[in-house]
């Protein structure tokens, strides 16, 4: 979950968004285990395409997430 630490964004507004599970595994191989995109894709048996359109993906998803609205 991308959200502080009492579960809610700086506006007061829970964030309930999460990266599907396709999406958090490929990520954390790619961020926390150190796998190229090439290699997570090798270990989640995917073709390489696949990987980078869903990497692309969890990309946007967390940078959305963290957004916070400018009033």
């Amino acid at each position: 979950m991308w959200s502080g630490a009492d579960g809610a964004s700086r506006g007061g507004t829970p964030r309930r968004q999460r990266l599907s599970p396709e999406l958090a595994d490929l990520a954390r191989l790619i961020h926390w285990d150190g796998f190229s995109v090439t290699e997570a894709a090798q270990v989640l048996d995917l073709d390489t395409f696949i990987a980078r359109t869903r990497y692309a993906r969890a990309r946007l998803d967390v940078r959305t997430a963290l957004m916070v609205p400018v009033d």
